[in-house]
């Protein structure tokens, strides 16, 4: 864990990120070092209104929340940074907030956004997902190969044994190939 939230922005300026995981939109709780749902899921803007889990929350109930979950970023010359938190592993929405007063607020600016795949101790790069999706194309491309191939032998013992016995019709090699590929 190192770095890996950052945001390029003005570094006199104070930001923060707000954390949820995407299968649940739990949100991480920075003091309790923990995804939630006890104050409710993640924050939707209706309008005017603002609803929690569906409900409508006042604006005091989720200023509370955000003095819990907000992880502070630290200014390094013209960027800002901070480590993932120690979660599982998974799909986390990540949201950069520029703080506007002593602490975070409902009606503070987003600066920025995005969405972290997290190993459970590292950021995993869509490098490392392309190589991994090109590995599985590879083997489905082989095996679908490898289907073809045993289709076709499995095809021709049966046509030879019908020939010798005529104990049934010879199978189509569509019978023996569920996929649907030769």
């Amino acid at each position: 864990m190192a770095n890996e939230i950052y945001q390029c922005y003005d570094n006199a300026l104070v930001l923060y990120a707000l954390i949820w995981r995407a299968s649940d939109s739990y949100i991480y709780n920075a003091d309790a070092a923990a995804l939630e749902a006890s104050e409710g899921e993640l924050v939707y803007f209706e309008g005017d209104v603002l609803t929690w889990e569906g409900e409508i929350v006042t604006v005091g109930d989720w200023a509370e929340q955000l003095l819990e979950c907000d992880v502070p970023l630290t200014a390094y010359g013209f960027s800002h940074f901070a480590d993932f938190p120690a979660v599982a592993a998974g799909s986390y929405i990540v949201e950069i907030r520029k703080r506007t007063s002593t602490t975070p607020a409902i009606d503070d600016v987003v600066v920025g956004q995005g969405f972290m795949e997290w190993s459970g101790s590292s950021e995993i790069l869509r490098a490392t997902l392309n190589s991994k999706i090109d590995i599985i194309d590879t083997l489905v491309d082989s095996l679908t190969t490898n289907l073809a191939t045993a289709n076709t032998n499995i095809s021709a013992v049966l046509l030879a044994l019908n020939k010798v016995y005529n104990v049934y019709p010879a199978p189509t090699p569509e019978q023996y190939n569920p996929l649907g590929r030769l």
